[in-house]
């Protein structure tokens, strides 16, 4: 039986590689790939979904149903965002 596996930051140096191996691997039937934009590929295992609030999956709750694996991937380098933006968290954005 083949696996769903979740992959968040596909689009970055470490995730782009990850993608890569789980399109080849053969117990792997479908890889949805969440992000903050997509990857331009279009392999037929892979389902993207582009996505801006990592700190709310509500929207997306149905397409993350049935997710057997997750590999996450996701980043930001520190000199790209603000230091608020870089550190911002679920716990800390539910405080304010």
């Amino acid at each position: 039986m083949t696996k769903t596996v979740l992959l968040t930051g596909a689009t970055g140096m470490v995730g782009g590689q990850v993608l890569g191996l789980l399109l080849d691997h053969p117990e792997v039937g479908k890889v949805v790939s969440i992000g903050r934009r997509g990857t331009g590929a279009a392999p037929p295992k892979l389902h993207e979904i582009e996505h801006a609030d990592f700190i709310d999956f509500s929207p997306r709750e149905a397409d993350l149903a049935g997710i057997d694996v997750c590999f996450h991937c996701l980043g930001v380098y520190q000199g790209q965002v603000s230091k608020e933006a870089f550190s911002r968290s679920p716990a800390t954005t539910r405080r304010r």
